[in-house]
């Protein structure tokens, strides 16, 4: 009986063991100053070049402070994923997170880039499916910022969005969609006023 109970219960602690979440992370802050990262890996669908990001890098706008800094690789095919990032090593859960980031202005250079800056987070569960929280700035226009949220399984996510001029401190839009490819359902409790309204 006692031997029945001792595999009962190693049985039950394995289980319980397996059943467990992963990992998360405790309260950090990531020191960008130096060359190797504590809490981040680099991750991109495109090629994994060494130029595209480099951390502990002396800042081009403020001196005597380094930074993290990425870069396009301007040889590769454009494509979502493609560009450098960083992606948090442990599974992150509820709390705050805040990033200081510099949007660079390719007006000039280049009126019509379409890439993107992004801050975001994002995971993918079996049972409630996408959770994704995403903050972008297009580079051919970095005072406008699109902020928006996909969640749900991946037949039906739904996508809440405000694009919002942070220049002129006006909100263009506050859309509602179902699906990527739906369009966009613009309802009246979500978008009074919002069409071009200033907070």
């Amino acid at each position: 009986m006692k031997r029945l109970l001792i595999i009962a219960l190693i049985l039950t602690v394995s289980l319980a063991a397996n059943a467990q979440p992963k990992k998360y992370h405790a309260a950090f802050r990531e020191d960008f100053s130096d060359a190797s990262l504590e809490n981040f890996r680099y991750g991109s669908a495109g090629n994994k070049a060494d130029f595209k990001w480099k951390s502990g890098v002396p800042s081009p706008s403020e001196p005597d402070t380094k930074v993290l800094l990425f870069q396009l690789d301007p040889d590769e095919a454009a494509g979502a994923g493609k560009g450098p990032e960083i992606i948090s090593k442990d599974f992150t859960h509820f709390g705050t997170y805040s990033a200081r980031l510099k949007i660079p202005d390719v007006r000039q250079a280049q009126p019509n880039v379409g890439a993107v800056v992004g801050y975001f987070t994002y995971h993918v569960d079996p049972i409630p499916g996408l959770s994704e929280v995403d903050f972008e700035w297009l580079l051919a226009d970095p005072e406008i910022i699109y902020v928006g949220t996909w969640t749900g399984p991946t037949d039906s996510l739904i996508r809440i969005g405000r694009t919002i001029n942070l220049a002129e401190g006006t909100i263009y839009n506050t859309i509602h969609k179902v699906t990527h490819s739906g369009k966009p359902l613009l309802t009246p409790i979500l978008n009074r006023g919002c069409i071009v309204q200033r907070f």
